[in-house]
C-alpha cells in the first residue's frame, strides 16, 4: 500500500471545482483507492467513498466555544476510529445531533467527532489530522 501521500490542504478547492466541473464529472466521484490515514501513525481511518454531504457539503469549517477553529470532513464510516466519551448536545455544531470524540484506534490521537441523534449519523474528521494516500 506504499503510495504517494500528502497532507490535506487546509483550504478547500470545492468551491472552485463546483464552478468548473459538473457534480457528475469523474474527477468529483469518490475513489475507493484514496485512503484517509491518521497523520500520527498512518493507520487507515477511512476512504473517499465514505464522504457524506451534511447540510449540503462534505466539508465544514466551525469554531468551538473556546475559539479553536476546525476544518473537517463528514464521513459515513471511519472504521479506523474509536468513539469515546459520553454523547452530549452541548455546543453541537449540528442541531439535533449529539457528539462524542473520535480517536484513532491505533495511536489514540483525537481525529474529530462522531455525530449521532438525528439521521444521518456521521464522523467529522479534522483535515489537518489526516493524510490522503493515493493507493495504486
Amino acid at each position: 500500500m506504499q503510495a504517494y501521500a500528502y497532507l490535506l490542504k487546509e483550504e478547500s478547492e470545492q468551491q472552485l471545482l463546483d464552478k468548473l466541473l459538473p457534480k457528475t464529472h469523474p474527477l468529483l466521484q469518490p475513489d475507493p483507492q484514496q485512503l484517509y490515514l491518521c497523520i500520527h501513525c498512518r493507520q487507515v481511518i477511512s476512504d473517499q467513498q465514505q464522504l457524506l454531504a451534511v447540510r449540503g457539503s462534505h466539508e465544514h469549517y466551525r469554531i468551538n466555544p473556546a475559539g479553536a477553529d476546525f476544518r473537517f470532513l463528514c464521513l459515513k464510516r471511519a472504521d479506523g476510529c474509536r468513539i469515546e466519551g459520553p454523547a452530549t448536545t452541548e455546543a453541537s455544531w449540528f442541531s439535533g445531533h449529539c457528539w462524542q470524540f473520535a480517536h484513532c484506534s491505533h495511536c489514540d490521537a483525537q481525529l474529530g467527532w462522531y455525530f449521532s441523534g438525528e439521521q444521518p449519523h456521521f464522523f467529522g474528521l479534522i483535515k489537518s489530522k489526516l493524510l490522503l494516500e493515493l493507493a495504486g
